[in-house]
This record gives structure tokens, sequence and C-alpha cells, in this order.
């Protein structure tokens, strides 16, 4: 079992992959480790979690078809049963005070608990110092139909649900440095989901022509043909699938991402952190299915001087990277600028 990752966890990563070699040395293990915990739950809880054993029966017996119907349903299962009772005691953080009230009270309670204590217009980066807005309003695909569009949606998360978030993780004793690197995390894989989906739909909808225009012909011609109304007709059903994506996302990814920062409970289902990350997979989204694609730049491995082209200061000026807070956005990758990032700086 990896040491970090649960089996079963793995698993689900390994199937999505469609590695189905490791899926099959995992076997063993999740097998294990899904009766270890099973026997933890209680009676009306066992007869709740049917997926997880059907699925580990057609991964042990090659049934990849079924598996395929059997995993999200199984993951469901995993996340509302299992998660809890599987994470070793050694690596959860010490024990935080949840408020059980609704989404609305605690958005309420933020809100004053900033305007009280929060940094005042002086101790704020000059990135921070715009005045945010009070509502929150969901992005859907007709707002982000053009370059310009989304840069603006894209200032506007940071502004807003990233600090929203940035205080649900800080609220829940996570430090800050911690708490602004998993956000980050987000956004960038979260980019890397929805751009990778964006280039397979391009594929498979130019082998679906191909295989109505060639039905019934055994050769398999390449697609020499104008592509350009493809990305258009993909950009025109892209709100078809965002949702499905952003709950993939958020099932498949988030859990380990807010793991990383030290977080072992469940946060609010409908909380400023999967806020955030929903938003971040419906810009993610809209620039990876836009001709030709946005670019966000990711300099996280980068630590040496600071660039004062690609970025502004979070809280300190200086000549060198402590982290990195917010990425800048590029037409390519070697494209213009279309917004600067954010980084700390050494003192």
């Amino acid at each position: 079992m990896a040491s970090n990752t649960n089996t079963l966890e793995l698993l689900f990563t390994k199937l999505h992959e469609g590695d189905y070699d490791s899926v099959t040395n995992l076997i063993p293990d999740a097998v294990r480790e899904y009766k270890r915990v099973l026997v933890e739950l209680n009676r009306g809880e066992r007869m709740k979690v049917n997926y997880i054993k059907s699925l580990l029966d057609y991964c042990n017996s090659g049934r990849w078809e079924m598996v395929s119907h059997q995993l999200s349903p199984a993951e469901e299962e995993y996340y509302r049963y299992f998660y809890r009772k599987n994470t070793p005691k050694s690596r959860r953080p010490a024990k935080v005070e949840f408020d059980l009230r609704n989404d609305n009270d605690t958005e309420h309670d933020q809100r004053r608990s900033r305007q009280a204590s929060r940094h005042s217009d002086d101790e704020r980066p000059t990135s921070e110092r715009t005045p945010r807005k009070t509502s929150r309003v969901s992005t859907d695909m007709s707002d982000l139909s053009t370059a310009a569009n989304i840069v603006n949606k894209f200032g506007e998360l940071y502004k807003n649900e990233w600090r929203d978030a940035l205080d649900e993780l800080e609220k829940l004793k996570v430090n800050e440095i911690d708490a602004i690197t998993g956000l980050l995390r987000i956004l960038m894989d979260a980019y890397k989901y929805c751009t990778v989906e964006a280039d397979s739909q391009l594929s498979k909808l130019e082998q679906a022509i191909l295989n109505i225009m060639m039905e019934g012909v055994s050769i398999s011609p390449k697609f020499d043909g104008d592509k350009s109304y493809l990305s258009a007709y993909r950009k025109g059903m892209a709100c078809v699938c965002l949702h499905r994506l952003q709950e993939s996302f958020k099932r498949r990814y988030l859990p380990e991402i807010i793991r990383s920062v030290g977080i072992y409970q469940n946060l609010l289902l409908h909380g400023p952190v999967h806020k955030y990350a929903e938003q971040c997979v419906a810009i993610s989204w809209a620039m990876g299915v836009l001709d030709p694609q946005i670019f966000l730049v990711d300099d996280r491995s980068k630590h040496g001087a600071f660039n004062k082209e690609m970025y502004n200061e979070y809280k300190t000026p200086g000549q060198s990277v402590a982290f990195y807070v917010w990425p800048p956005l590029q037409t390519s990758k070697f494209g213009k600028l279309l917004s600067k990032g954010i980084a700390q700086c050494h003192l």
C-alpha cells in the first residue's frame, strides 16, 4: 500500500487512467483495506457500500466494462462512508470545532469577521486592495465566451472565491502558506484536468466524424480537413459537460489536495473551498475550449529572482520569490501576457 495514499483511492485513480495492469496488482491490498474498514462501519452503513464490493469483484475478474459503470458510485460510497475511518489518526490534525449552521449563516459570519479583524487596507498587498463584492454569482459558460471575459472572471476568482476559501482553511487552523499552496494547486490541477479533457474531446470528435464518413470502409484515413468547426462545436457545447467536470474534479482530486494541507475532516459541501474549486474548473474549462487555448503559467518549481514583468508582490516587496500565490495568464506558452500573477517575496 502506498504510504501517502489509501489503496482504494489509488485504485480509483488507476481505473480513471485506464492502467489496468496496476489495478490488477492493487486488488489484494484493496480487498484487505475494504474488509478492514467494513468492520468499523455500523450495520446501516455496511448495507450501503455494495458498489465498492462489486467494483472489486469486477476488477478481480477483469470485467472492465462493468467496472466503468461501477466506478463513480463506488467512489461516492468511499468518500461518504470509508473516508474518515480510513485515515490514520496519526495523520489527522488536532480536533477542530465545526460550525453546523447552514452555509448562508457561515458566509455571513465570515464577512463580519473579515470586517472586524482581517488585514487593514495598509496591511494588505497592493493587489488585494480592490473592494470586495458581497454577492457570489456562479459562472456559466455564456460569461466565458471570449478571452477578455475569461481574464476578467479570472481576476474576480482571486478577489472573491479565493479569499473566501483562504478564510475557511485558516478557520480550520491551516497556516497561511500551506493554505495558499493548496489553493494554487487546486487551480493548477483544475487547469490541467480541463485542458486534457478539451484535447481529448477534440480527438474524439475527429474520430467520430471519420467513423461516420468512412462507415463500411476498412481503411482509416487521417483527418486532413479544416478542424476549426470541430473546435467551434466543442466550445458551443461546452456548457453541457461543465457540471460533470466540476463534480468529477471535486470527487477525484479535491480530497487529496485538501489532505495535503492537513485537513482530514469533510469541508462544507457547498462551502467556500468547494465553490472555489467549482469556479476554478469553470474558468479552466473555458480556457481549454477557447481556440487557441489560454495558457496558465506554472512557475511553482522556480524560486529565483522576482519577475516584475510577470508578477505583483503579495505582501512584501523583495528581490527573490519565497512562494507563488496566483499564476499569470498568457495567450500561449510564449505569447502575450494577459494578466499578472502574484508572488510573495523574501523579506
